[in-house]
């Protein structure tokens, strides 16, 4: 990714950059779309087995159909933060977020070494409450 300091992306790859973005915007808003027709489909439903396993499909298509909002979320941020000349810039410590990085996660607001920091971070945090809790920690 060609990228000046402090997040602005040279012209000629800003449109490239915005396009990708949006496709994939796009690709989510599909996924979510189709998990509410899912959902929405009333179909005959046979024996007690055959409800359960329906409910237990409806549960678990509207569980991935959160997860896409929150990914569609993400994009959105990735693009205003690209409009705004922010995209590609560590949160954190106003680095620059690596071109792979941002190829695997285009929503990505953290850099490899604080998004590390933080998920120690919070797993500690998360251990230090079960302790503190009672609770068996998972070393």
């Amino acid at each position: 990714m060609t990228m000046m300091r402090s997040g602005q992306v040279q012209p000629e790859r800003f449109a490239a950059l915005k396009s990708a973005l949006e496709e994939r915007r796009q690709a989510v808003g599909e996924e979510i779309e189709r998990a509410r027709r899912a959902t929405l489909a009333d179909g005959e439903v046979g024996d007690f087995e055959d409800q359960g396993a329906t409910e237990s499909l409806r549960t678990t298509t509207l569980e991935l159909a959160e997860l896409d909002r929150v990914r569609l979320a993400a994009l959105d941020d990735a693009l205003r933060r690209l409009e705004c000349g922010r995209y590609g810039v560590c949160g954190e410590c106003n680095g620059d977020i690596a071109r792979d990085r941002l190829i695997a996660l285009p929503f990505a607001v953290r850099c490899q070494s604080c998004q590390a920091a933080r998920e120690k971070a919070e797993r500690l945090a998360g251990a230090t409450a079960d302790l503190r809790s009672g609770g068996k920690v998972g070393w």
